[in-house]
């Protein structure tokens, strides 16, 4: 695996979901800077039609990959989360129950 990728994770799992992250980042920069043209500027009828077709490419080319990303997601780290969040919240309801009783000593 190479080692000058710029990803955070190891596991292949999370480095895939994390190069889709960037992906997913990547589009969204090139539909935002549309975005913010019509915030900024004071558009002219025809310029804002052509940067208006440009905005709606651009996000339709964004959906399909984020619906891609998003099942994956769902499909295979929801279960992983919802056991490391379960986990959480019994450590803490635990560590809680410890400390109070440490306080009515």
């Amino acid at each position: 695996m190479p080692e000058n990728t710029g990803l955070k994770f190891t596991m292949p799992a999370m480095r895939i979901l994390e190069n889709e992250h960037r992906y997913l980042s990547f589009l969204m920069e090139e539909w935002h800077a549309l975005v913010l043209w019509f915030e900024h500027d004071q558009p002219v009828l025809e310029e804002s039609r052509t940067q208006l077709h440009k905005l709606r490419k651009a996000i339709l080319e964004f959906t399909g990959p984020l619906k891609k990303h998003t099942v994956k997601e769902e499909t295979f780290f929801s279960r992983c989360l919802a056991v490391i969040s379960a986990l959480n919240k019994d450590h803490w309801s635990a560590s809680r129950r410890s400390t109070a009783r440490l306080t009515d000593i």
